[in-house]
């Protein structure tokens, strides 16, 4: 009898070691496949991560390069990013950042006659006219006048030129006096010439830049940087109205 109680006992404690192990195998087993389950679900949300990074990446260059197909200018003369960005960054010297810009006149489609340019651009408000010469100089100025005829200057406090290869505008001077020039018989002007633009510009080299007072740090060298007055001739004139 008592034999066999033991015997029962034994075969008990067989049958709990055996349950205990099939339940810890099986513990082990459901821990292992949530572990793999959690390595799989961190996998999934890397690979998500980086996708988010790339499209994120992908959506600010698409951005970027909207930004700067919209803040550009139509302009065969500044052809490059590096001249488009040094025009706005002289907008933004001059205090008002340049937001718009519509072409009015270019010299190779619509003749570099003087009377085409007034045809188009008199009655026009806020300007740039940007100027390429054959020697490749870029200069150019804005103005908030009309150019209608006058014969005569008009003032334009708001007033300024350019070099493109200078890293600075030049202001007209306190009060704007003299800022641009407005006459039938020439093209764009600033100042006491210095910027003219005469008539078929493109065929002589009577265009010219001077010293003047008109604008700042152009008293004593035009804005080609060269002392005196310095006739050109032209490739190309484009005003647009910003």
């Amino acid at each position: 009898m008592f034999l066999r109680v033991k015997d029962d006992q034994k075969a008990q404690s067989i049958k709990m070691n055996e349950l205990e192990d099939r339940l810890t195998q099986s513990a082990e087993a459901q821990i292992q496949a949530l572990k793999q389950k959690v390595e799989e679900v961190q996998a999934q949300l890397l690979v998500t991560s980086e996708q988010l990074q790339l499209e994120n990446n992908q959506n600010e260059f698409r951005i970027g390069q909207l930004t700067l197909s919209v803040k550009s200018v139509n302009s065969v003369i500044l052809d490059d990013e590096a001249k488009q960005r040094k025009m706005f960054a002289f907008f933004e010297q001059a205090g008002t950042p340049l937001m718009y810009s519509h072409l009015l006149y270019r010299g190779t489609i619509s003749t570099f006659a003087a009377a085409e340019f007034h045809r188009l651009c008199d009655n026009r408000s806020k300007t740039l006219t940007i100027v390429r010469t054959t020697e490749g100089i870029i200069v150019g100025g804005f103005t908030s006048q009309f150019w209608n005829n006058i014969g005569n200057y008009r003032a334009d406090p708001t007033a300024w030129v350019f070099n493109l290869d200078q890293p600075n505008i030049f202001k007209v001077k306190p009060g704007g006096n003299n800022a641009i020039y407005a006459h039938s018989s020439c093209g764009p002007t600033f100042g006491g010439h210095n910027l003219n633009i005469r008539d078929a510009a493109n065929a002589n080299t009577s265009s010219n830049v001077n010293q003047s007072a008109a604008y700042e740090n152009l008293e004593n060298i035009n804005l080609f940087q060269r002392q005196g007055n310095t006739s050109f001739q032209v490739t190309e004139v484009e005003v647009f109205q910003v």
